[in-house]
């Protein structure tokens, strides 16, 4: 399951567009972005990003994983946002792309 600190490294390495790619990536549909997004009771985007994480992770517990992530980001080709995250999470090339495929 992935923790705080993973919801936060999310938000610091990915842009707002980046973010949002990567809610449809993991499965994520638009009514529990929007509900979770007007959850938060704010206009700032990080804390609406933190928001619909937290729910995504409530809601899927142990399937919501650093993997999901990383594959939800190959899935919408954000490649460079996937790089970043393995580097800040210590995943490296081929390591990260077994444990991507072994959830398909």
């Amino acid at each position: 399951m992935i923790s705080d600190s993973d919801i936060t490294d999310i938000i610091e390495l990915l842009d707002p567009d980046g973010i949002q790619n990567l809610y449809y990536g993991i499965g994520l549909p638009t009514q529990d972005i929007k509900k979770a997004e007007s959850s938060a009771n704010t206009s700032d985007v990080d804390l609406k990003a933190r928001k619909v994480l937290e729910f995504w992770r409530q809601r899927n517990g142990q399937q919501a994983s650093r993997q999901v992530v990383l594959h939800g980001l190959e899935e919408k080709k954000n490649f460079e946002a996937k790089e970043k995250l393995e580097e800040k999470w210590g995943w490296k090339g081929k390591e990260s792309q077994n444990m991507c495929t072994s959830i398909s």
